[in-house]
């Protein structure tokens, strides 16, 4: 059974966010619109399908603590190319829907894990066993192999 569509925010309005939105796209979802941190970015489209950057990263904040997510969003996607932003991004998102997205094309088993906030790019392959934590990005074409961990590449430095 396929899961349902959503509709997503892109947290990133950079490169990674859009591929990020790529990715949400052939996932089947759809695209709110996107959060920058340029308050002079706010209203323009990044993507060929026309979404905005609709949010300033602490307006997007402030009105997430008071309110959640606007109605018409389910979703939140970590656009953000920096592994320690994007970890910092997903801890302000606390208590709401920030799922893994992960690509059709990769190749992912039944008996892997895949931490919230996580993107799997197309022709990634996770195997059995594999453990990737929360906000770690799958490029497209890797390989986690059976029983291995990931963590964002910084985690424990300085955190």
């Amino acid at each position: 059974m396929a899961a349902r569509s959503r509709s997503f925010l892109v947290w990133g309005a950079g490169g990674h966010g859009k591929v990020v939105g790529d990715l949400v796209l052939a996932a089947g979802h759809d695209i709110a619109g996107y959060i920058d941190g340029d308050p002079d970015k706010v209203g323009q489209a990044i993507d060929t399908i026309g979404a905005p950057i609709c949010w300033q990263e602490d307006a997007f904040l402030a009105y997430l603590l008071q309110s959640g997510y606007p109605e018409t969003v389910d979703a939140c996607a970590l656009g953000i190319g920096d592994n320690r932003l994007r970890q910092q991004r997903l801890a302000a998102l606390e208590g709401l829907e920030v799922p893994p997205v992960i690509h059709p094309s990769a190749s992912i088993s039944p008996n892997a894990s895949i931490g919230r906030g996580s993107v799997v790019f197309p022709n990634a392959v996770v195997n059995a066993g594999a453990w990737i934590d929360e906000a770690v990005i799958v490029n497209s074409g890797a390989i986690i192999e059976h029983d291995c961990r990931r963590r964002p590449r910084w985690y424990g430095i300085g955190a």
